[in-house]
């Protein structure tokens, strides 16, 4: 179905959102178990993550470069890759930013450089999902976030009652 690349430039359509060109028409995530033993179950028509993203609440200040407003929220979810948030103010496709995540408490923030790469609108509110990218993280912060992301997934089930 895809192997042909006629999806390349075809635009998806998603209900009061946004368009992205060069997506595959089927792309549902399906995460299941994160923070079970490691156990991350990935159910997808085409995965197009490079790294696996674990559900998280961390705190995170968004700063829209060239913009005096500063965001603060918290991720839903974190991936080498980038990560989801909510956000009381819509940031359209391509806005480039400044994110820092704060991986614990007393840890220092992660300045990281990034931009949006999807928007959503929060059914039944007035807030959004935001979907970013992180662009050109260094090593150091790839590691960081790898022993993060390592830490969340190996952590043992809750004893049942």
């Amino acid at each position: 179905m895809f192997g042909d690349n006629s999806w390349k430039d075809t635009p998806v359509r998603y209900p009061k959102s946004y368009t992205i060109y060069g997506t595959p028409p089927i792309w549902p995530v399906i995460l299941t178990g994160a923070g079970h033993h490691g156990m991350l179950q990935l159910l997808m028509a085409e995965e197009r993550r490079r790294s696996p993203r674990v559900n998280c609440l961390l705190p995170v200040r968004i700063y829209p470069r060239g913009e005096p407003q500063v965001i603060e929220t918290l991720s839903k979810d974190l991936g080498l890759g980038g990560l989801k948030c909510l956000s009381p103010v819509l940031k359209p496709v391509s806005t480039p930013l400044s994110v820092e995540v704060i991986l614990g408490a007393g840890e220092a923030p992660l300045s990281l450089r990034a931009k949006t790469v999807w928007f959503q609108d929060v059914p039944h509110g007035d807030q959004f999902y935001l979907g970013i990218a992180f662009e050109d993280l260094s090593e150091q912060y790839r590691r960081l976030l790898s022993r993060y992301i390592d830490r969340v997934t190996s952590q043992p089930l809750p004893a049942k009652s």
